[in-house]
Formats: structure tokens, sequence, C-alpha cells
């Protein structure tokens, strides 16, 4: 008598992984919102323009209106009464404010 084989091996068969089942889809979806980095700011929250950033902004103070529209990206409003009075600046620009 011959092993009976496992009835979702032979489903894969020769395609390995590449076959998705209902319940295949559901579990990556369901993973899918557990990954990536929380972004290093806040809406709302203080940051200060450190020296690697724009002349423009250095040594400034400003809160975040925004996230995005790129990765690691930040609309920052500033109400210190300089040009420009907002600008997106990347998040190795930024420093956390005490």
């Amino acid at each position: 008598m011959r092993p009976r084989k496992n009835p979702r091996a032979v489903a894969l068969g020769r395609r390995g992984g590449s076959v998705s089942s209902p319940a295949k889809v559901a579990a990556v979806r369901r993973n899918g919102t557990f990954g990536g980095r929380k972004p290093k700011f806040q809406i709302g929250e203080q940051a200060r323009c450190n020296d690697q950033a724009p002349g423009d902004y250095r040594e400034r103070i400003g809160t975040v209106a925004e996230i995005g529209p790129n990765k690691s990206e930040y609309r920052v409003e500033f109400t210190d009464g300089g040009q420009p009075l907002h600008g997106y600046l990347m998040s190795w620009w930024l420093d956390r404010t005490p």
C-alpha cells in the first residue's frame, strides 16, 4: 500500500507557493497591516530643522501639518514670521523638540 500524499502539497504541485487560496489571500492582507515603520513625527508635533536642512529652514521650529506626499517627507508650518511659511522637509532634516 502506497503512503497517502498530503492533499495540500498535491494542490500546490510544481508551482510551490505561487498558488493562492482564499485563506492565503486573507492571511497576506491581515499580515500586511502589521508591516512598515512608524513615522518619525505625528501630525501636530513640534519639529526643529537641523543644519542639514536647506538654508531657508535651518534652526527654525515648526509644526508638522501633514505626512507625505513621499516617504520620510513632512509638511511643516512655521509661525515665526519668516519666509517661507511652510515647506515639505525630509525626516533627516528634522529633530524633535523637547
